[in-house]
């Protein structure tokens, strides 16, 4: 080669060699080989005939990490937990080096199964201490903890027993904490029992005829476990402090729950058993209120960690399971607490709604949190550990990193189906099984560990592949530290059959400007080495953005972190305010902080403090549920939908409850009508003078008690000057054409007395949603518009609207002739009769699910469809302008209001939602494909949303098998359906004729009438965006001159796999009067509303204007303006 062409070459390489070293300095994390750092410790685990995953199924679980800087250098020193092997001690030397030290530390761990490892410096000499859990072997003397003690000169001694802990329960970690704010630290355990035959079991016995569920009394070595430090000796109190339970606990998590200055206990539960959220009373004891704080958690709850990922100054919850998130996988892979029959067991027995997917819990800052996982897009991580939360680019909003893998797939479906059950039959007909063959048959597939970068709006960004460079792995415990005192977190993680990763972070070297940060340690006073556990710290930016955390090292999973709070303060290089708040309500408070450095806050220094007091909004409502102004409670009947159509996604049948308003007796004030489920009676309250409503009984109400009341009006049908009253019949659960799906017309006597004549409509059986007063051939009198929701069992194809025209009191079904295209637009849960586009004449409008918005004007006698444009601004801010027919949603109610206060009327849109694991937009919809596909006479809908760009079908190959068992010769195997497109499923043949459905938009929101045919799309607020908007008010609530929304949601309704939204059941929007609105904290305006809230009565009244919240299955909620 000449030397001329030799250069050039050279150069090249020599630019591609630094274009691939400056990508690859871009990565926030670098990961260390062993021969950079010195660590070379393995968890390896060796299956043998005495101990293997079926005789201890926490086998897998691994080990743990602990940090902390044990000999005073300065350096955080790394000490990782072996399940079978032998534990290390690395010495951390500088610079990523580290040298193993264990042997003459003396600190191997023993025998036994090692699990959760902690640091504490337990007797305040200043020196960090090692605490060692065990598990698994049924000998307790292998099982005994071990607390190694610092001796300052590089060894440790075991001194559990002496000090009261050589506890021997099955213990996955240890918890140290002052939970009686008295000083010291005391210690809980998360225990787990060893029999996991009985983990998905749900026992019961007979109790006064009727069955009841049976708590499992066998505590000993299985019940978690506080121990009380008393001049460190432990004392056991776990009986004293109302702490005995049986559950498969895998984790838990320390913070001031409810914000007492009291530190509570999360416990995360594997299995049947729902989490413990355990309240400290401020005696000794605590009461688990789970319920009263959460709506639905993890099923298969791991690891957990509590931090506050928004930047509201209060705590929020993340809990990981087995959720997957790779299409293929999905599938292959069992998932847990799907089937619907077991899933209201458990419920019914008290053991909560729990669903098979990681939980992350936003505190709502009045004694509740909703679950926004799917909404924050960290609901599905893999088989999945360590969730830890904190800032790892410095950047002021803390991320989450989860780690992932398990050594075998126990849940692969072809195994579990075709190997394991053969392997079973074999062992009980007494023959011998080759444990190596068996082993070897369970597919080993490592996974990747999960980065996430929080973006601010409560939503992360998954970062895996841009921050680092990961292999695939068992990963299992983890724990972050400044390793090299740089000011950001670097990475430590324990990896099954494998080195651990050691991740370097570069985010002060690649990005010095917006990557500040300010760190602290906490001690009694100057002089002492007494550690204070339970502060917290609050720092307020310059732009008034807050960032809060609560020292706990011990997070995520069997793993402990640096005994130093982080925060990254991004491009701020002074923070104006910083306060400290100790137990007992004292507190210190530092001003003008500059950042870049750690510093040490003394206990004995702090002053008292007044608790934060509440931030009020410009309107409060008073809850008078409990006063007797108005008491409701609708009852539900029991049909369930999926026994008659397995594959739909959500309950069709339940839509209620439903009311109408109007003066029924003359006397001047509104009266209510509220309809009842099939088999309940409807009820008329009537108002009084001073505001309270009793119920008038109907005679006609009970003899149609067996209708579903799916809508109502009060207008006057017969012209006699008094309200009679339209009751829409519907609710799917009876069969096609069945005559209790003929609506009904009650006639007013003046006084609120109702007659049903059968004369006045026509005969009909169509299932139907609502119903709308309309002159449309403007005579004078009101004509109906009545909308048709689902075809029953028949699922998403729509049912018959009516157009009634009025003849003097008789009606006419005269759809056929005015309105042909209204007879089946869609499943239609709205209608609106209003001048919309400005031209002096009303137009229909409807909307519903599975369908657009539609406008309908009445021209030469007949109702013909708008065409119109809409200027789509989504959550997402992507811009882009489509068809009104593309505007395709689950639009559950609407309202027509001058929201803009330009003179024209807008549309108010209430839709599903963004918190849901069913996805769709204008690029991706969610799609369903139905017909007879395997011609046995059912009409199968199969539902199915993108992930990573392509249409997966929602349902398992059994759950789809069941429905088309035709289909099992073509999917033999699961992994013949695993990772199959909607598109993959079906041959050409069978997708000919078939219809499609697609949803473009969960999003609810504004659409701003722009004129001439054209409309902009706001979204709602975030918080908005979190659940069903299923009723609204708009109105000016806190009588500022600006209209604002009310807005109410919650639906029980989705089928188990898909899982309730519940999060608050009401929200208020404050408007600016220009299309836009913010919304109001229920922590500052009183509103909590909990439950299923399907609609809201705003009444007028002399006694104040109550609001009225109306629930499905439960009792409503009555609140009035303070």
């Amino acid at each position: 080669m000449s030397p001329s062409f030799r250069r050039p070459v050279l150069l090249w390489l020599l630019v591609f060699v630094a274009s691939f070293v400056s990508a690859q300095s871009k990565k926030l994390f670098t990961l260390l080989p062993e021969t950079s750092t010195g660590i070379s410790f393995r968890n390896d685990i060796v299956e043998t005939s005495n101990m293997f995953l079926y005789m201890y199924e926490n086998l897998y679980t691994g080990g743990g990490v602990a940090i902390g800087d044990i000999n005073l250098d300065g350096l955080p020193d790394i000490y990782f937990s072996s399940t079978l092997g032998s534990n290390k001690l690395y010495l951390n030397q500088g610079n990523f080096r580290f040298k193993d030290i264990t042997e003459q530390a003396g600190v191997n761990g023993g025998t036994g199964i090692k699990t959760g490892v902690s640091m504490v410096d337990i007797n305040n000499d200043g020196l960090i201490d090692i605490f060692v859990n065990k598990s698994g072997f049924k000998d307790p003397s292998l099982r005994k903890k071990i607390f190694y003690i610092n001796n300052g000169n590089g060894t440790f001694t075991d001194r559990a027993a002496e000090m009261g802990l050589d506890d021997a329960s099955f213990t996955i970690q240890s918890y140290f904490f002052d939970y009686d704010n008295d000083g010291d630290k005391d210690v809980y355990f998360v225990d787990h029992p060893n029999d996991f035959n009985k983990s998905m079991t749900i026992p019961t016995t007979i109790v006064n005829g009727k069955m009841v569920y049976v708590e499992d009394t066998n505590t000993v070595y299985v019940s978690d476990r506080l121990f009380e430090n008393r001049n460190g000796k432990f004392v056991d109190v776990t009986k004293k402090a109302g702490l005995i339970n049986h559950a498969f606990g895998l984790s838990a998590s320390v913070a001031d729950i409810n914000g007492d200055g009291w530190p509570d206990i999360y416990v995360a539960n594997d299995f049947n058993k729902p989490d413990f959220l355990y309240i400290n009373n401020r005696n000794g004891t605590f009461t688990n209120r789970l319920t009263d704080y959460i709506k639905h958690t993890s099923f298969s709850a791991m690891g957990s960690d509590i931090s506050d990922i928004n930047n509201d100054g209060f705590e929020d919850i993340y809990v990981v399971d087995m959720a997957v998130e790779d299409p293929v996988r999905q599938k292959q892979l069992f998932a847990v607490n799907q089937n619907y029959d077991k899933f209201h067991l458990m419920v019914k027995y008290g053991l909560f709604y729990q669903y098979p997917r990681n939980s992350l819990q936003l505190n709502n800052a009045d004694g509740t949190f909703s679950e926004i996982a799917n909404y924050a897009g960290v609901a599905e991580t893999e088989w999945s550990w360590a969730p830890l939360i904190t800032d790892f680019d410095n950047d002021g909003w803390k991320d989450i990193f989860v780690t992932n893998g398990i050594k075998r797939d126990m849940t692969d479906w072809d195994y579990k189906v075709f190997i394991l059950d053969s392997v079973m039959r074999q062992m009980n007909t007494g023959k011998s099984v080759d444990l190596n063959v068996w082993l070897k048959s369970i597919p080993v597939v490592p996974t990747k560990n999960y980065f996430y970068r929080n973006n601010g709006t409560l939503k992360f960004d998954n970062y895996t592949d841009l921050w680092s460079d990961t292999p695939p792995s068992f990963s299992n415990g983890a724990a972050y530290a400044d390793l090299d005192n740089d000011g950001d977190l670097d990475l430590v993680v324990n990896n099954i059959d494998g080195l651990p990763f050691v991740f370097r972070n570069n985010a002060r070297e690649n990005t010095p400007a917006s990557s500040h940060y300010l760190r602290f340690r906490f001690l009694k006073a100057p002089g002492t080495f007494n550690e204070v556990y339970n502060a917290t710290v609050k720092l307020t930016g310059q732009n008034g953005q807050i960032q809060l955390q609560h020292y706990h090292p011990q997070r995520g999973f069997i793993s402990s972190m640096e005994h130093v709070l982080h925060f990254g303060t991004g491009t701020e290089t002074t923070i104006p305010k910083v306060e400290i708040l100790f137990p007992g309500n004292k507190g210190v408070v530092l001003t003008n902080v500059a950042a870049d450095q750690e510093l040490t806050v003394f206990e004995s220094e702090a002053t008292p403090v007044n608790p934060p007091a509440r931030i009020k909004s410009s309107v409060t409502f008073k809850d008078i549920s409990n006063e007797p102004r108005f008491r409701y409670t609708q009852n539900e009947n029991d049909f369930i939908d999926f026994k008659r159509e397995p594959l739909i996604p959500y309950k069709c049948s339940r839509k209620g409850p439903y009311f109408t308003k109007a003066d029924v007796n003359g006397d001047g004030l509104e009266d209510i009508f509220i309809g009842g489920a099939a088999g309940f009676e409807a009820k008329l309250m009537l108002q009084n003078a001073a505001g309270m409503f009793t119920e008038k009984k109907q005679a006609a109400f009970a003899a149609d008690k067996n209708y579903e009341d799916m809508n109502a009006l009060f207008f006057d049908a017969d012209g006699d000057g008094d309200m009679d009253l339209y009751v829409v019949s519907g609710g799917a659960e009876f069969p096609a054409g069945s005559t209790l799906y003929q609506d009904r017309l009650y006639i007013n006597d003046g006084k609120g007395n109702f007659t049903r004549t059968a004369k006045a409509l026509p005969t009909e059986g169509f299932n139907g949603s609502c119903v709308l007063p309309l002159d449309f051939d403007g005579d004078g009198d009101l004509d109906l518009f009545v909308g048709g929701h689902v075809m029953p069992g028949v699922f998403p194809k729509p049912d018959r609207c009516m157009l009634l025209q009025n003849n003097k009191g008789a009606f006419t079904d005269v759809t056929a002739t005015y309105a042909k295209e209204l007879l089946k637009p869609g499943i239609v849960n709205q209608a609106i009769w209003a001048d919309v586009n400005g031209d002096g004449k009303k137009e229909l409008s409807i909307s519903g699910e599975w369908m657009p918005l539609e406008i309908f004007s009445y021209q030469d006698g007949q109702f013909v469809k708008s065409q119109n444009s809409i200027r789509i601004t989504t959550v997402s801010k992507m811009d882009s302008v489509i068809s009104m027919d593309a505007f395709t949603g689950w639009w559950y109610n609407m309202k027509a209001e001058d929201i803009d206060g330009d003179g024209d009327l807008d549309f108010v849109m209430g839709n599903r939602g963004l918190n849901c694991s069913i996805k769709g937009n204008i690029n991706n919809p969610c799609t369903i494909y139905a017909k007879d596909f395997d011609g046995n006479g059912s009409y199968d809908a199969v539902l199915g949303y993108y992930i990573w760009g392509k249409c997966y079908p929602l349902y398992s190959r059994d759950q789809l098998m069941d429905q088309m068992p035709g289909m099992r010769k073509k999917f033999i195997r699961y992994r013949n359906y695993s990772g199959k497109t909607m598109d993959d499923i079906f041959t050409e043949q069978e997708k000919k004729d078939m219809d499609v459905y697609k949803t473009n938009f969960f999003e609810s929101g504004i659409l701003v009438n722009e004129g001439n045919s054209s409309f902009r799309f706001i979204p709602f607020p975030e918080k908005a965006q979190l659940s069903t908007v299923n009723d609204m008010i708009v109105d000016d609530m806190d009588n500022d001159g600006i209209k604002d929304i009310l807005v109410c949601g919650n639906t029980n309704d989705p089928a188990v796999m898909v899982g309730n939204i519940d999060v608050a059941g009401a929200l208020l929007l404050k408007g600016t009067g220009k299309g836009n609105f913010t919304a109001v904290s229920a922590a500052g305006n009183g509103l909590t509303v909990r439950g299923e809230v399907r609609k809201i009565i705003y009444l007028k009244s002399a006694k104040g204007s109550p609001l009225i919240f109306l629930k499905n299955d439960e009792a409503a909620q009555v609140f009035i303006k303070e």
